[in-house]
């Protein structure tokens, strides 16, 4: 009997505790911090930034948020923080939000990359390796971007809005293009395949093309520079990973033993992630 009075003086006692330690002004949030990382996890300067590179700037970052300055920090939601930051700041992407006892929180996030553009007839966009829109307008600045196009069954190059038969208002800035669209979802890890199993294809590419055919969707890539070969995936709702992953081990093969071959040519992987090379 004694033993469980004991305990439940402890645990009223620690409930008591924890009640006053959230309500305490010492834990309420005070201040945000953000810091920068590389690619490499590293923490970097934001001299190194290309937008986002002078104290400033990174000010106008927080002040874009509605922080609950004064309330505990026990109660602080990242989730949403991170929503709002990124949301209004499309090159922000947030890896983290620590909190730092006693009152303030620390933005972990690094600077996201332009990689490819698209086109219509009103506007440019310009996103990055996880297909989030940048950048969009008329007239921007898209040297060393990969160009996205898409082809519809005859061959004919359509805009991304006409090919998917959608308002070009259907998209602004800061959204992703993988919203509620397929073929985005099903290429969603491109990137970080080709950069884990043959980088050179990222920096020696032109174009990336979605093209419809009798039956299927097919992804090719379009190379330039010290490459030259065509890559071709049949078939991308159907183990896009899978085929993509042994498609760049073919490449980088052909690439170490022949590497001429890597000039010219077409290398496919059909539907049932078989790989063949052409000469073309």
């Amino acid at each position: 009997m004694r033993k469980r009075r004991l305990v439940l003086m402890v645990s009223i006692m620690l409930i008591f505790v924890f009640l006053l330690t959230l309500s305490s002004a010492l834990f309420e949030l005070k201040s945000v911090e953000i810091c920068f990382y590389n690619s490499n996890s590293k923490v970097i300067d934001i001299s190194q930034n290309k937008i986002y590179n002078t104290q400033k700037k990174v000010d106008e970052i927080i002040n874009t948020t509605n922080f609950d300055y004064g309330q505990s920090l026990f109660l602080t939601n990242s989730n949403d923080y991170t929503y709002m930051l990124e949301s209004k700041n499309p090159y922000l992407k947030v890896l983290y939000i620590e909190s730092l006892f006693p009152n303030k929180l620390l933005v972990k996030a690094t600077e996201r990359q332009k990689l490819f553009y698209i086109s219509s007839l009103e506007n440019d966009f310009i996103f990055d390796s996880e297909y989030k829109i940048l950048e969009k307008g008329e007239n921007l600045d898209k040297a060393e971007l990969i160009k996205f196009e898409f082809q519809n069954k005859s061959g004919r190059e359509l805009s991304f809005f006409d090919f998917f038969e959608i308002s070009s208002f259907a998209f602004d800035v800061g959204q992703f293009l993988t919203e509620n669209n397929l073929v985005f979802d099903s290429i969603t890890n491109c990137v970080n395949i080709i950069n884990s199993n043959f980088s050179l294809l990222l920096q020696n590419s032109v174009s990336f093309i979605i093209e419809e055919d009798e039956q299927d969707v097919n992804f090719l890539i379009k190379t330039k520079g010290i490459l030259g070969v065509s890559i071709e995936i049949e078939d991308l709702f159907n183990d896009f990973d899978k085929k993509l992953t042994k498609v760049l081990q073919s490449l980088q093969t052909i690439y170490d033993v022949e590497r001429v071959k890597t000039t010219y040519g077409k290398i496919l992987i059909d539907k049932n992630c078989n790989c063949f090379w052409y000469n073309m």
